[in-house]
């Protein structure tokens, strides 16, 4: 899903996002972001991961780590 917060190219699959985005800062869900995303993350781009990381910084989420 973070990768559509800002896909441009995806237009529709972009706005749905964003408006889920917007229900996670209401409240009405519960955010939950996996160790493996955030360590794509760290994969992308400046411009990309800057974005990102302004937007997680607007919802609280809880972080699912990997296991074996």
């Amino acid at each position: 899903m973070l990768s559509y917060l800002n896909q441009t190219s995806n237009l529709e699959k972009m706005n749905a996002t964003l408006k889920l985005w917007d229900k996670i800062i209401a409240g009405d869900y519960d955010a939950v972001i996996s160790d493996v995303a955030i360590a794509e993350l760290s994969q992308s781009t400046e411009t990309k991961r800057t974005y990102v990381w302004s937007m997680l910084r607007q919802i609280n989420y809880s972080l699912m780590r990997e296991t074996q």
